[in-house]
């Protein structure tokens, strides 16, 4: 699964990787933990909408809006994720392990 995000509004720089699961393993080096990562797509079946996300308080955290998005495939059926969050802890709220990278 290629998985990317980005601060648009901050910076043309946009942070990708590879996430595989089954086996769990982040295409580079410095991913931060790929077995929770694949846990929690496992949990949602490959959805990115059910991810079981984190206990985060996000109250009063600002900062630039984070664009996630992801393309590949999921026991063989393509999977497309393209979202908006209002800030990191946002994002990280929602989607759980997936996008610490």
């Amino acid at each position: 699964m290629n998985l990317s995000w980005s601060a648009p509004a901050a910076s043309n720089q946009v942070f990708t990787t590879t996430l595989t699961c089954h086996p769990a393993g982040g295409g580079e080096e410095w991913y931060l933990d790929p077995v929770l990562a694949c846990g929690d797509l496992t949990a949602a079946g490959g959805d990115f909408e059910a991810l079981p996300g984190r206990l985060l308080s996000c109250e009063g955290v600002q900062g630039w809006a984070i664009r996630t998005t992801a393309a590949g495939h999921w026991f063989g059926q393509a999977v497309s994720y393209d979202e908006l969050h209002a800030n990191w802890c946002e994002a990280r709220k929602k989607l759980g392990w997936v996008f610490t990278f």
